[in-house]
């Protein structure tokens, strides 16, 4: 899915974030979601929402960091 996102936005060149939700949510740890989108281009991203990442027991500042 993301490699076609990422085709897309820079087809088109739009920049996209993935926004996190808690868990139990597919991206809810900023791990997961890094380590699908790391080698993608710059216009993917991570939109880190650090009150779901506190109520999934992450420190968002250690959830920065990985980002």
């Amino acid at each position: 899915m993301f490699l076609l996102v990422d085709k897309l936005a820079n087809e088109y060149r739009i920049n996209v974030v993935i926004h996190n939700h808690p868990n139990p949510t597919k991206y809810w740890n900023p791990g997961i979601t890094y380590f699908y989108i790391h080698n993608l281009s710059s216009r993917i991203g991570i939109c880190g929402d650090t009150g779901h990442w506190t109520r999934s027991g992450i420190v968002p500042t250690e959830a920065l960091e990985i980002i």
